[in-house]
């Protein structure tokens, strides 16, 4: 794998203390236009930060078969962006609703089939409940403390029995904590008929399951 540090680009902060004034300065001018007052500020985190070293195996993956349903399949695939270089560092959370929001037409999400109460409808972002149940599972095998998730109201023989989770921005979401020493970095993406997701890492629990 390869792993490309960007060292990001400078930030702007607003002076708040002089904006008054130059909004001011605006207001008496024809063009009703002044310089905003700003500093330069160092990009966060620092790219020397991030924990590179820690990122030496892929300690979990998982992966679930695609449906035929081309639109579902792109807001996988956009999801998959938002997620993949997703660093949880030692004691941090992973929230899956707040890394691929906002789930709307400006963020690249299209309209598909979702679950709503045992029904089969149309939703924003529909799909990304196989998101959620990927990424649950690769959070389960990398030996992570899962902190939410739900199964869906309806199981798709798709999925592990008993190991699936579904999304539904504000009421249900996949959140797991990195509860190693070491930091992790997702990697999402679309390969061939299935949807995977990656953590990789530096090994520290060993994982084992069975079903009956």
């Amino acid at each position: 794998h390869n792993v490309l540090v960007d060292k990001g680009q400078p930030g702007r902060e607003i002076d708040a203390s002089s904006l008054g004034e130059h909004v001011m300065v605006a207001a008496g001018r024809a063009d009703r236009t002044d310089a905003l007052p700003y500093t330069i500020t160092a990009p966060a985190p620092p790219s020397e930060n991030l924990n590179i070293g820690d990122f030496t195996t892929k300690i979990s993956g998982f992966d679930t078969p695609l449906t035929s349903e081309p639109i579902r399949t792109k807001n996988l695939a956009n999801a998959a962006s938002k997620i993949t270089g997703t660093i949880v560092a030692p004691g941090a959370t992973f929230d899956l609703t707040q890394v691929v929001s906002p789930i709307d037409s400006e963020h690249g999400y299209f309209m598909a089939g979702v679950i709503n109460n045992g029904v089969h409808t149309l939703g924003m972002g529909g799909g990304l409940s196989q998101m959620a149940t990927t990424s649950y599972n690769a959070a389960y095998f990398a030996g992570y403390q899962i902190l939410a998730h739900r199964q869906h109201s309806v199981w798709f023989p798709r999925y592990p029995a008993g190991r699936e989770s579904t999304i539904y921005s504000g009421q249900i979401n996949m959140v797991f904590k990195n509860d190693t020493p070491y930091a992790a970095i997702m990697n999402a993406y679309i390969d061939g008929n299935n949807l995977h997701v990656d953590i990789w890492s530096t090994p520290y629990y060993r994982v084992e399951t069975e079903a009956t």
